[in-house]
């Protein structure tokens, strides 16, 4: 059996079962399912393409220096509160 035939055995099956359950549920509330269903794989591809995107090991980094910061900032607000409350 060629890539041919078997494409076109496998689309003839698509519409068999199309068919199937376009005869159990109605044309429009069909294409609900299928937009929702669309809507749904755009979303999570376009979610998961942003996740992949971000760098995880940069932000860490960034994340990581900023409270060094802080707590040097926190030491040196506490150590110019301690020189005012001594003199």
């Amino acid at each position: 059996m060629t890539s041919t035939q078997r494409l076109a055995g496998s689309q003839r099956r698509i519409w068999q079962i199309v068919n199937e359950v376009l005869g159990l549920v109605n044309g429009w509330n069909f294409r609900k399912y299928v937009f929702a269903a669309s809507f749904y794989y755009l979303i999570s591809e376009n979610f998961t393409s942003y996740i992949e995107s971000i760098n995880f090991v940069k932000l860490n980094q960034e994340i990581k220096t900023t409270v060094t910061e802080i707590s040097k900032f926190r030491s040196d607000i506490n150590a110019n509160v301690t020189e005012v409350e001594g003199a």
